[in-house]
């Protein structure tokens, strides 16, 4: 009996080791084993729409619209399942009637629904060109310095290296000339959509 029992107590030891290795919890599962890895540098070019508005103008409330198109880039690091941080540089010329650029430099955080499907959130620094010359003689283009913060979905419609993005962006600037003695906060909002490929 004794002998039946020490050869059950060895083979277990044995069996017992095998089976917990084979035992993968499902929410620890490698990332290079994911349907699809969102980490990795991309390049793209977006398209949309933008408006502005400058606000305390002695001279009344303004407001302008457009169209917006240019190129974007970033690095994106999938740290969790579900979850990404990454940053994003871009930029953007505008046929607005005081802005002739914009670009920004961001950090995103992002949650991932599916495994090809990306929500994110994001914000940062940014630089805009005004022309002034609509305002008064003598005064140069405006290079100005703000913020902007935005969100955006992003999808892998083929489980591949391309990314189609549509995303909204809030940027604001100070400081900008709105008359001969005085100056005024500027609002841009843009809407667009890019495609992008990541490498």
């Amino acid at each position: 009996m004794r002998r039946v029992f020490l050869a059950g107590f060895v083979v277990g030891s044995l069996i017992m080791p095998a089976m917990a290795a084979d035992m993968t919890p499902f929410d620890r599962a490698p990332l290079q084993a994911l349907p699809f890895n969102w980490t990795g540098v991309y390049l793209g070019a977006d398209v949309g729409g933008v408006w502005a508005n400058i606000h305390s103008n002695p001279f009344g409330t303004g407001s302008t619209s457009g169209a917006v198109g240019g190129l974007y880039a970033g690095y994106n690091w999938q740290f969790a399942p579900q979850w990404l941080l990454g940053v994003d540089l871009d930029m953007s010329w505008t046929d607005l009637s005081r802005v002739n650029w914009l670009t920004s430099m961001r950090g995103r955080i992002g949650f991932l629904p599916a495994w090809t499907v990306l929500l994110y959130l994001t914000g940062g620094a940014a630089w805009s060109e005004i022309d002034n010359s609509q305002v008064s003689l003598g005064i140069q283009n405006q290079s100005k310095s703000g913020w902007v913060v935005g969100a955006g979905v992003e999808w892998a419609p083929w489980a591949n290296n391309w990314l189609v993005r549509a995303e909204y962006l809030n940027y604001n600037f100070g400081g900008v000339w709105v008359g001969p003695f005085s100056t005024s906060d500027l609002t841009i909002n843009e809407v667009r959509a890019g495609l992008a490929y990541k490498f």
